[in-house]
């Protein structure tokens, strides 16, 4: 939760491997970080095609998990 609120950086499973992905300050929970050309590739593609040029976007949906009552503690 701290992290969705000021801002962290989190590392998440692509198709190309593990990648940095940086959460701004202010985030909710359910908003949606969109990749470009971070997705699949067509399943049957033209014969002269960049592989980049056709493919999709990773779509991320951001899961804040808050504490629960009692969890916090006040110091």
């Amino acid at each position: 939760m701290i992290g969705a609120i000021l801002g962290t950086s989190v590392k998440f499973e692509t198709l190309d491997g593990e990648q940095d992905l940086e959460i701004k300050p202010g985030t909710q929970d359910g908003d949606r970080i969109l990749i470009e050309k971070a997705g699949v590739w067509p399943h049957d593609p033209p014969d002269n095609y960049d592989p980049q040029q056709l493919r999709g976007d990773h779509l991320i949906t951001v899961q804040v998990d808050l504490p629960k009552q009692g969890e916090l503690s006040e110091h």
